[in-house]
């Protein structure tokens, strides 16, 4: 239980590596896995990270000299173990480092195997199961550590890289703050891109992309009943406002081509005003303005966002759209 309690600890780090290390392995540079990896700032975080990249967790302890395989540039560098490296979360640790990474220490001392020219490397599935365990001498060779990452990824399969990683996670954060503010089309398309992602396992964020574009898909296909309704109900006015609304949020849905129909058919209505008609147009092309504006927002482009807003303010005052986009301008300054 002891031995557990401490891998537990252990697998909580996804390339917790100490800057200066990084610094002495990198020739004075930023360090070489700097470009494929992360410097978690607490266990927890990195831990996280794993499960969100559904992928396996290599632990490197540094044998006492600071020296070996992990420790020598010539290792570091190799270009196979960097191939290899990417698809791990990654955790090199030295006893000598200060309170977050005295765990480390304490680890060997349990391990019973480390000295100082050893260095330990164990494997983790990235949900806590054991999967492998090297005790590796000083001098061993680069390759004898490919073939052993090669064959936990065979066993484990290939989750999402951390240079994936960092794409697909801001890109699934984008998505949901743009289906908040109701732009269909718009997450649609992001969703669908990154539920295309042929991972093996598939992360949580593709699974749950794959949700979201039913969530999509249902949402208007409900919208759109209602608004039916009211059309059947002689609610002509307001349905062809909602129309031309959804219109500009869900257009490039499957759903669009019944959107748009629905919409030529209504605004031939007699029993419809051209005021009524003109307004209803504007509301739907002010949503489409004001919904890039989200986007750009969502993007963290807040100049551009807030260029849109003002459009909406300026060219459609007289829509339900304008006090928003004035609401929007303001929490952007």
């Amino acid at each position: 239980m002891k031995n557990m309690a401490v891998v537990l600890v252990v697998l909580a780090g996804l390339l917790v590596i100490f800057p200066a290390y990084a610094q002495q392995v990198g020739g004075g540079k930023k360090g070489v896995f700097a470009k494929h990896q992360h410097f978690a700032e607490t266990p927890q975080e990195a831990f996280k990270e794993a499960r969100e990249r559904q992928c396996p967790v290599f632990l490197c302890v540094c044998d006492q000299a600071f020296s070996g395989n992990w420790a020598e540039p010539g290792e570091f560098c190799n270009e196979d173990v960097k191939k290899m490296a990417k698809y791990f979360v990654i955790l090199v640790s030295h006893p000598t480092y200060p309170v977050p990474f005295k765990w480390a220490e304490r680890y060997a001392r349990r391990a019973g195997e480390q000295d100082d020219d050893t260095n330990i490397y164990e494997f983790f599935d990235c949900n806590g199961s054991h999967m492998s365990k090297y005790s590796m001498r000083k001098g061993a060779s680069s390759v004898h550590l490919v073939k052993i990452m090669k064959k936990i990824l065979k066993e484990k399969g290939k989750g999402a890289s951390f240079s994936e990683y960092r794409t697909i996670k801001p890109e699934f954060e984008k998505a949901n703050k743009i289906l908040d503010v109701g732009w269909y089309s718009e997450a649609y398309k992001i969703f669908e891109r990154l539920a295309k992602k042929k991972y093996k396992p598939a992360p949580p964020i593709v699974l749950a992309s794959r949700e979201k574009l039913k969530e999509i898909t249902s949402k208007v296909s409900e919208l759109f009943e209602e608004i039916k309704e009211k059309i059947e109900q002689g609610e002509k006015v307001e349905a062809l406002v909602e129309l031309r609304i959804l219109r500009a949020r869900a257009s490039r849905l499957k759903i669009g081509t019944q959107l748009l129909n629905a919409t030529v058919a209504l605004a031939k209505d007699k029993a419809i005003t051209s005021d009524d008609k003109k307004k209803a147009q504007d509301e739907g092309k002010a949503c489409g303005v004001f919904l890039k504006g989200e986007g750009y927002a969502a993007n963290g482009d807040d100049k551009k966002a807030k260029n849109y807003f003002e459009r909406v303010t300026k060219n459609y005052k007289d829509t339900s759209f304008a006090e928003k986009a004035k609401e929007r301008i303001a929490e952007l300054e």
